[in-house]
């Protein structure tokens, strides 16, 4: 049996000094067993320490995941009214741009308008300066035809009073005295001349 160690036997058993160092080989052996169970304890306690710890916060844990699935809820909640508003304000801007093109088109239709009233104005105030000139010209074309019959009116009763004067004349030549009608056509004559 203790040949299966590698203990020399000799006269009276086996070897001391094998034995001893046998024996300090196991406690050695034992030793170095003993630490190794102890650190491999020690780590299992600190595992079991920390799986503690985690099964302890794991109701804060939960707490702590329900609340950010809250706040993920609440964020997709805020995104999708985001993106209502987004598609509200891309169809506001669309009917904007629409209304500003048409209102461009109005715009270039009204200063088209406003470049022809202007035109019109200008034109307008053209006929009125002609008007104004044809309106003098009117009056003055009227004071010479005034002045003319006026010529005219004293001309006849000239050339009226010329004729009584001279019938007056050769009825006086011809010894005949005037008739009281002529007497009296000759007078409203004289009133024309002087």
């Amino acid at each position: 049996m203790g040949e299966q160690y590698g203990f020399k036997t000799g006269f009276r058993g086996f070897s001391r000094q094998d034995v001893l160092n046998y024996i300090d080989e196991l406690r050695r052996e034992s030793h170095e067993e003993q630490e190794a169970y102890r650190q491999e304890n020690e780590e299992l306690r600190k595992k079991l320490a920390d799986a503690e710890a985690q099964l302890a916060d794991a109701p804060q844990a939960v707490q702590r995941e329900e609340a950010l699935r809250a706040e993920l809820a609440a964020a997709e909640d805020t995104i999708n009214a985001l993106r209502q508003q987004i598609e509200a304000l891309t169809t506001e801007l669309k009917t904007l741009q629409a209304e500003l093109e048409s209102g461009r088109e109005e715009t270039e239709a009204l200063a088209a308008a406003r470049a022809e009233m202007q035109a019109l104005r200008e034109h307008e105030n053209e006929l009125n300066a002609q008007l104004a000139e044809t309106h003098q010209a009117v009056a003055a074309l009227w004071q010479e035809k005034d002045a003319a019959e006026r010529k005219v009116t004293v001309a006849l009763a000239y050339a009226d009073a010329q004729q009584q004067a001279a019938r007056e004349l050769k009825q006086q030549l011809n010894g005949e005295a005037p008739s009281a009608e002529e007497a009296s056509a000759s007078k409203p004559m004289e009133r024309w001349l002087f």
